[in-house]
């Protein structure tokens, strides 16, 4: 099942700002001067919209910075800053489209771009996505245009953050198939995610696509090393799979890591059995008669595997 767990399947589906959320007033601080600047070379009314801007004043900034347009002022800066001052009041359809018009005339605008992706975050979090997609073409195209905000890396982790968010979203709807082509596109850009590889590999397991899961987890050999729940689904993969060798492998990893798990124990005693090592079985078995003495589950296992093992006999 999904559980809350960042290194496990998650539980904990929301709209995250993936990359823009709450840095417009720190970017235009940082850049301030620069773009003051630029302003002064622009029209009256850009000139009153931006300083307005700068005093805190963003409601009372839109008139002027709208006028600027109406003016025909078509400066980068126009669409940026009466953009970013429809964010900062709510009104972010219009945001998207300031942003949209402004990239008609600026298309390599890289804040443009970021604001764009910012307003559909507070309403269409699917939209941000080919928004993310054309950005990171135009920063393979262009990687001058990075910034400490702005960078190729940055975009990847978004966009693989959004269609985990999708896939986790249709999973809890149970629409399975969805949430798998969600993981899958979620993988492609982020594939050190521990959270994102279990989550496709539990679904694909879930629904008996084991070739594909194995698939996965082939791709993954360090993570399943260094996730001991993604090592579990592991060796449950390689079970369905016929690799009985190397689930006991993994069994034996994660019994040791945990040696008083009593599940873990109970997997590697029935992994021990299946690749014929009888008797380490029965030792570990006798050993957690011991220490479990209490656990009808333990005494449930043994009298399976020895109905097993007669119906084989």
């Amino acid at each position: 099942m999904i559980s809350k767990s960042k290194t496990s399947l998650k539980e904990d589906v929301g709209p995250t700002l993936f990359l823009w959320a709450g840095t417009v007033l720190l970017l235009f601080t940082l850049t301030a001067l620069n773009q003051k600047a630029n302003a002064q070379q622009g029209d009256h009314f850009l000139k009153q919209g931006i300083e307005l801007f700068y005093s805190g004043e963003y409601e009372a900034s839109i008139n002027p910075l709208e006028w600027a347009h109406e003016e025909g002022n078509s400066l980068p800066e126009s669409y940026i800053y009466l953009a970013s001052a429809y964010i900062l009041t709510g009104r972010y359809s219009e945001a998207t489209a300031m942003a949209s018009r402004g990239l008609e005339e600026h298309p390599l605008s890289i804040k443009l771009y970021a604001l764009k992706a910012e307003a559909y975050s507070h309403y269409d979090i699917t939209s941000i996505i080919p928004v993310y997609e054309n950005l990171l073409l135009i920063l393979h195209d262009h990687p001058d245009k990075q910034t400490d905000f702005i960078t190729i890396n940055n975009i990847k982790d978004s966009l693989g953050n959004i269609h985990e968010n999708i896939g986790n979203e249709h999973y809890f709807n149970e629409y399975f198939d969805d949430a798998i082509q969600s993981f899958y596109q979620s993988i492609k850009y982020t594939p050190h995610s521990i959270s994102v590889t279990n989550n496709l590999v539990y679904l694909l397991y879930k629904k008996e696509r084991f070739e594909e899961a194995n698939e996965v987890l082939d791709n993954s050999t360090a993570l399943v090393q260094s996730n001991e729940s993604l090592m579990y689904l592991s060796a449950q993969v390689a079970l369905a799979i016929g690799d009985q060798a190397n689930a006991l492998e993994m069994f034996r990893q994660l019994h040791e890591a945990s040696p008083n798990d009593l599940d873990r124990a109970i997997a590697f005693g029935i992994s021990l059995y299946n690749n014929n090592n009888i008797i380490e079985a029965n030792d570990l078995f006798n050993e957690l008669l011991k220490k479990f003495p209490k656990e009808r589950h333990l005494y449930q296992t043994l009298i399976e595997i020895n109905r097993t093992r007669m119906d084989f006999e």
